[in-house]
């Protein structure tokens, strides 16, 4: 085995770990993520092993990486700007950061995810959130584990409003939110809640979308229009 060069792989990996942790803290706070996550760095760990068992030299191992990492890149740019490469900075963004939404105009748009619903990063007291849009719910809503990111002391808190869910009853505690951010627009002094039960996401329900002018669905995006921005 070529130790330079796994070690090499293995502090890459644990970079990337730690990169991930830090810029996207609400990608790992679930089992299932940590799992695909981990299964995906078993793939790597494995295919790596069985190149290095080869004993390849170090330089050409380096070198078939650097080949295949730049292959990799091509395919994605080119993927994304298939249809209008006149909007480079755009497609590469709703690529490779769906869920950040895109500014046209005078309209926010915020792509479907895998999932079929409707993701977006926001930041409260300049920490990332990422939140799902939900026009069922009325109020923005944080989960237990958010709610602790953003400074929220959970231990303060009154859960003493009960509300019916699509997964049943659950009881929520009233707070302020001084600053929330999303898509490039800031809003002040906003009322929201906090959830008791064990949420996967926090929600932007219609107390965020009624900022706004206007909403509709469009194929796979949701548009927020609006003609002056709100607070």
């Amino acid at each position: 085995m070529n130790k330079p060069v796994f070690w090499l792989t293995l502090a890459g990996i644990i970079c990337l770990t730690v990169f991930l942790q830090i810029r996207f803290p609400y990608a790992l706070q679930d089992m299932d993520s940590r799992i695909q996550w981990l299964s995906i760095v078993g793939i790597l760990v494995y295919l790596m092993l069985g190149q290095y068992s080869r004993k390849i030299k170090t330089g050409k191992i380096l070198r078939f990486t650097l080949i295949w990492g730049i292959i990799a890149l091509v395919l994605v740019v080119v993927y994304s700007f298939r249809n209008d490469l006149t909007v480079l900075k755009t497609r590469v963004s709703q690529e490779l950061f769906p869920h950040q939404g895109t500014l046209q105009g005078n309209q926010f748009r915020i792509p479907r995810s895998n999932n079929g619903h409707f993701m977006v990063e926001g930041y409260i007291q300049s920490e990332p959130v990422l939140f799902m849009v939900d026009t069922g719910a009325s109020d923005i809503v944080l989960t237990l584990h958010d709610a602790r990111r953003v400074g929220i002391s959970i231990e303060d808190l009154t859960f003493n409003q009960r509300v019916q869910t699509a997964k049943g009853t659950d009881f929520t505690a009233s707070i302020r939110l001084p600053h929330i951010k999303v898509g490039g627009f800031d809003f002040y002094d906003i009322a929201a809640t906090v959830s008791r039960s064990n949420m996967g996401t926090s929600l932007l329900g219609m107390r965020f979308l009624n900022r706004f002018d206007h909403f509709s669905f469009q194929k796979d995006h949701l548009i927020l229009s609006y003609s002056s921005r709100k607070s």
